[in-house]
């Protein structure tokens, strides 16, 4: 069994621990852009006794969604791992990262005869239908956000199987490349090892921007009665698994009784680029869905979470928890208090606001979970501090607060709810406000943003 790994903020250094590293081709070869390895070396003269070394040799299943866990021969972009190191000394463990060289056969880009994956799911006719609805409300949301998932944003604590942490750590999602990494160290020697971060990636290495365009008829109640979505995702080094994009439109349904659905996708292969593609698909998805039902609420006058519920599939178990998570929170009342409050900073000058959000996901696991945050957001400076977060699908501690559980499912409603709270706390839909991913809470939450 793999260690478990968390996120390493808040949590202090445990007995025995181990810093670890994951040596990347950009570190040794700055130029390689793809190419195949001729040689790994480590500096003979070093002393690595006390500093464990873990090859692709050593791995069992080299191969994480069809890309190497550690690069053996060829690497398709730079920021590919060769190496994991681990040592109880810091200081050391930078020194053995320089003993480390890499000799590197440059290739032409591999992935540029990749041709564009398409995919479709219509049910009905939604452009008639779209045709006949009293409102047509229309939006496009984009991404430009698709790359660093491969690299640790912040440092990670794997352990090995029996410890056991404060309640308040939080778990990072087992598929994750960088918590792989952590959990290899971790299960080899024995040891907690806290895996330090990378260097944010250069901005030259991001892919094209990622689109969604939606258009929903809806009844001046609020009831939905079409659906028409097209969606354009980039791949990168690595083809996308076919599957992924289907899952992206089957997102699109959400749990919400659409009537016809007309969905389109399409993955366009991103030659010039030299990084894999951690395409956000089915979480991107979501959060348009979400962010255009919550423009629609504003524009029918309505409360988001009430237009969602009202257009709930009768199938979608799960009304009775979200509706509990709303009372917990105190989401309708702090909606109303918050709105008074920024009405009376505004009017006194002060810049600092505060927001209320929430989002509901369907998931066939787990059945319809919903997420409120509440957060402060500086419209200045675009400071944005998150304050609490509540959802039915989190454990809570013995004073009754919850603890928050990242990984699987969390990033995806994390970032549709705290959107919400933005566009709360702001006045101003999410779009209008220039967000990068770089003034955002967590790494994990520049998905949508």
């Amino acid at each position: 069994m793999n260690p478990s790994v968390f996120f390493a903020d808040n949590i202090p250094p445990q007995d025995a621990e181990l810093f670890g590293a994951a040596i990347r081709v950009a570190s040794l070869v700055p130029e390689a852009a793809a190419g195949v390895v001729r040689a790994l070396r480590l500096e003979p003269s070093f002393d690595w006794s006390d500093v464990t070394v873990l090859r692709a040799e050593d791995i069992a299943i080299n191969e994480l969604e069809d890309e190497p866990v550690l690069v053996s021969r060829e690497f398709r972009h730079p920021q590919q791992p060769v190496l994991l190191l681990a040592c109880a000394d810091r200081a050391k463990l930078a020194r053995a990262t320089a003993a480390v060289s890499l000799e590197v056969e440059p290739l032409s880009l591999p992935y540029a005869e990749q041709t564009a994956q398409t995919a479709h799911c219509h049910d009905g006719d939604a452009a008639r239908e779209l045709g006949r609805a009293k409102l047509l409300h229309r939006g496009r949301y984009q991404t430009a956000r698709q790359v660093g998932g491969k690299a640790a944003a912040q440092e990670l604590l794997a352990v090995p199987n029996g410890m056991h942490l404060s309640r308040f750590a939080r778990m990072l999602a087992p598929s994750s490349p960088s918590a792989l990494h952590a959990a290899l160290l971790a299960r080899k020697t024995g040891q907690p090892v806290r895996l330090l971060r990378d260097e944010p990636a250069p901005l030259a290495t991001l892919l094209p921007i990622s689109s969604c365009e939606i258009s929903c008829g809806a009844s001046e109640e609020g009831l939905l009665c079409a659906l028409q979505l097209s969606l354009v995702l980039h791949a990168g080094a690595y083809a996308l698994d076919p599957e992924v994009l289907n899952q992206a439109l089957l997102c699109a349904e959400h749990g919400y009784q659409w009537g016809s659905r007309q969905l389109d996708g399409v993955v366009q292969p991103s030659a010039a680029s030299t990084w894999t593609a951690d395409c956000p698909a089915w979480a991107f998805t979501h959060w348009a869905v979400e962010r255009h039902l919550d423009s629609l609420a504003a524009r029918l006058g309505l409360d988001p979470i009430e237009l969602k519920l009202r257009n709930l599939r009768p199938d979608a178990d799960g009304e009775a928890s979200v509706r509990h998570t709303l009372e917990l929170s105190r989401y309708a009342n702090k909606r109303l208090q918050f709105r008074e409050e920024n009405r009376a900073r505004r009017s006194r000058g002060q810049r600092t606001r505060l927001g209320i959000g929430a989002c509901l996901l369907a998931s066939e696991r787990l059945g319809l979970l919903c997420q409120v945050a509440q957060l402060e957001f500086d419209l200045d400076t675009y400071e944005t501090t998150l304050h609490e977060l509540w959802s039915d699908d989190l454990s809570t501690n013995n004073d009754g607060k919850p603890w928050l559980f990242a990984g699987g499912l969390e990033s995806a409603t994390q970032s549709a709810g705290i959107a919400a709270a933005i566009e709360h706390a702001s006045g101003l839909a999410i779009h209008d406000l220039p967000l990068s991913p770089e003034r955002l809470l967590e790494a994990h939450l520049a998905l949508a943003l």
